[in-house]
């Protein structure tokens, strides 16, 4: 089940019983039993109808709680005008996932796939990538920020929030003096995934991506 808070509406209750079904490829025994006693399955059916519930009240928490983000607004576009490049930045995954290892291998999922999945899908899109050195020279400073921010809320069952943002270093308009970092473009996406289905997390995060190299390129002419 995922949900892109910054743009698109997703139906929660569908996608998070669409997730459900998909993950019966791990119950087979269970599949088998509510065959043989139909009102073991209508109870079954019901917990995790409130299963579903509980881990999609999770994510909306986990957007509540997370820092506040800049957009993908006619405006924010506005500040990646004439950004010579990005600096990647992916936060460690959190501990509470890295328990599945096995699983996140198969889904491609750690810090360094997703930095070489957002770096070759940044310059398939025509954007430049900046070295080190590179970035302490250019102007802003600008970093796209990726942090996948997961909890798991039930055996198996992970609630995530995947925010992508670009920071850059920024003036007070008050007091031209002071410079800090700031969000000035950002979107996120959430979801509920189980162990067999990590895979969707490295594909949202694909999808973000992508909406970053269109609103990158909608204002640079690239």
């Amino acid at each position: 089940m995922t949900q892109d808070t910054s743009s698109r509406k997703y139906n929660p209750q569908k996608q998070c019983l669409d997730t459900i079904s998909k993950s019966r490829q791990f119950c087979s025994f269970w599949y088998e039993l509510d065959k043989a006693f139909p009102c073991l399955a209508m109870a079954r059916r019901g917990a995790r109808e409130i299963r579903g519930f509980l881990l999609l009240s999770f994510c909306f928490l986990l957007c509540a709680i997370s820092p506040a983000l800049a957009d993908d607004s006619e405006t924010s576009r506005r500040t990646l005008t004439g950004l010579q490049g990005v600096k990647v930045l992916v936060e460690e995954l959190q501990p509470n996932i890295l328990n599945y290892d096995k699983y996140l291998q198969k889904a491609g999922l750690s810090k360094a796939k997703l930095q070489k999945n957002v770096e070759t899908k940044l310059k398939a899109a025509g954007i430049k990538i900046l070295s080190g050195d590179e970035w302490l020279k250019t102007p802003g400073k600008p970093v796209l920020y990726v942090n996948v921010n997961t909890h798991e809320n039930e055996k198996y069952w992970f609630a995530y929030d995947i925010n992508l943002e670009l920071r850059q270093v920024v003036s007070l308009e008050s007091r031209p003096e002071i410079k800090t970092l700031a969000n000035t473009w950002g979107v996120n996406m959430t979801g509920v995934v189980n162990i067999g289905t990590f895979n969707v997390i490295t594909d949202n995060l694909a999808v973000l991506v992508g909406r970053f190299a269109a609103a990158y390129k909608a204002v640079n002419g690239k």
